[in-house]
């Protein structure tokens, strides 16, 4: 399984995770290739949650007017 780059944009994240739902979704896969992409959905799904945690945070700065 091919590591998930830190600089990855969310944009790229979601629609990579779109297409491995829709792999997962189509049924015509064997089991390890599933797992495969089981993992990879996982390491997505986490990149994409880290992201938008970042800019969560930096929402609250902004909306308290505190310097980073």
């Amino acid at each position: 399984m091919q590591k998930i780059k830190k600089d990855m944009p969310y944009e790229e994240a979601v629609k990579e995770l779109e297409q491995v739902v829709e792999a997962l979704s189509s049924g015509n896969i064997s089991l390890d290739a599933m797992m495969e992409l089981y993992e990879r959905g996982l390491a997505l799904s986490k990149h994409c949650q880290g992201i938008l945690e970042a800019y969560d945070a930096k929402l609250d700065v902004v909306e308290t007017g505190e310097k980073a």
